[in-house]
């Protein structure tokens, strides 16, 4: 189970001005949205995408007996031993990309993962590598909110965390797209945003707003071209070699930056 949520980026106050300031909150509001928007599918969403929650439920696997004598109290016994398949989780596969875990829940608690006792493996698998058997139970209650015992969660974004450099090219882009909501706004946007004026200002944004990648302003501009180097796919090319065994990658966990949301 997948939950999604929504979110703009912070930006920079030192750039937005005074025009920003003075402006409706309305209008603040959706120029922050435009520019957020943008920025992410300007970088290939490699930057910034909101955070989503997952409910993993993974299959429950059978519990094999193992048979073994026991001699009690001078009777001898079978008895029934469970293998390593009825064990907690120990490893979690996290759809990647994994940009940084905002939260992990398990019984509706917070688990510090600053403590190290979970690793990040090939930029995917979180890996429990403190004392005991892993905290994870192998199944959990759906119908329960991640706040319930029996359940477990995480919460993670597939992207970069948003920068000090990022939340500046926001705050210069946010800065044009409330000069386009203006009735007779100059902005450095590219030609393709039309004003409609129609119980206040709302506009739309043609295909062509940002031809090749970029908004024409060189501070945005950068930004994009350190995630979205001309030329560059919007995926890597990864060349596969079933002969090779990959190894590990191993790496801590990557946390969200609290001071820079």
């Amino acid at each position: 189970m997948v939950i999604g949520m929504t979110c703009v980026w912070t930006p920079d106050p030192a750039c937005l001005g005074s025009k920003w300031e003075a402006a409706e909150e309305a209008d603040k509001e959706r120029a922050l949205m435009l520019a957020t928007s943008s920025l992410q599918m300007l970088t290939y969403y490699r930057v910034g995408t909101c955070p989503i929650t997952i409910r993993p439920c993974p299959q429950a696997k059978p519990c094999r007996c193992d048979w073994a004598p026991v001699l009690w109290g001078g009777t001898w016994f079978n008895r029934c031993t469970h293998d390593s398949m009825c064990k907690p989780l120990s490893e979690i596969d996290i759809p990647g990309p994994v940009g940084y875990i905002d939260s992990f829940k398990i019984n509706g608690e917070e688990v510090d993962l600053a403590t190290g006792d979970w690793r990040l493996d090939n930029g995917h698998l979180l890996v429990w590598q403190g004392e005991g058997d892993s905290p994870v139970p192998e199944v959990q209650d759906l119908n329960k909110p991640d706040t319930a015992p029996g359940t477990w969660s995480i919460t993670y974004s597939q992207s970069y965390p948003v920068g000090p450099d990022a939340r500046l090219a926001v705050a210069y882009l946010a800065a044009q797209f409330l000069e386009a909501c203006q009735p007779k706004g100059k902005c450095s946007l590219p030609r393709g945003v039309t004003n409609v004026v129609r119980n206040g200002v709302s506009f739309t944004i043609s295909a062509g707003l940002f031809p090749g990648g970029l908004t024409n302003i060189d501070i945005v501009d950068a930004f994009i071209l350190k995630w979205a180097p001309a030329g560059s796919p919007t995926r890597s090319a990864v060349v596969f070699d079933p002969r090779k065994a990959s190894p590990r990658r191993t790496s801590a966990v990557p946390l969200r930056d609290t001071g820079s949301a």
